[in-house]
């Protein structure tokens, strides 16, 4: 009886071993978000909308679905100069696996400060950014670098963090 209590307990216990979750690497939310000003025609690109004449400053917000763990609601926003919304479009996107999103960029075609964060961890993917149009590439490479250094180094760190301040 002994022995088949043994066995039945190693077995057990390889079974939890080779049932554990496999590590998943990184997905960015940013990276497919799009982000540009074109000055000749006076356009912006604020992610899935094309703004209209008259758009200062463009919004991008990703957050996750409080009704469906799996889906972010995403709104883009064009702004005029007195901080009114022209436009807004708001759509849903779907996540490879449930994680908790905050992405807020806030781009402005003139300023003398912009600065942006990144936080990257298994649980969490998160950008604050108030920058300039032509700056998105360098938040994008931020949270690439973020999420491969996470992948790199997976189970000696649970979280990342980047933080860039600079003047134009």
């Amino acid at each position: 009886m002994t022995e088949i209590i043994k066995f039945t307990s190693i077995a057990f216990l390889a079974f939890c071993c080779l049932a554990q979750a496999k590590y998943v690497p990184g997905v960015s939310y940013v990276e497919n978000v799009e982000l540009a000003y074109d000055n000749v025609t006076d356009i912006w690109r604020c992610d899935k909308l094309v703004c209209p004449p008259g758009t200062r400053s463009c919004k991008i917000i990703k957050r996750d679905n409080p009704n469906k763990a799996d889906e972010l609601i995403c709104n883009n926003i064009c702004v005029d100069k007195l901080g009114a919304n022209l436009l807004k479009f708001t759509h849903t996107e779907s996540m490879v696996q449930a994680q908790t999103i905050d992405i807020y960029v806030n781009s402005y075609l003139y300023g003398d400060i912009w600065q942006w964060s990144t936080v990257y961890s298994l649980s969490w993917q998160g950008v604050n950014a108030t920058i300039a149009p032509q700056d998105w590439p360098r938040v994008q490479e931020s949270m690439r670098t973020l999420i491969k250094a996470f992948d790199d180094s997976y189970g000696a760190s649970q979280r990342v963090i980047s933080t860039f301040k600079g003047a134009h």
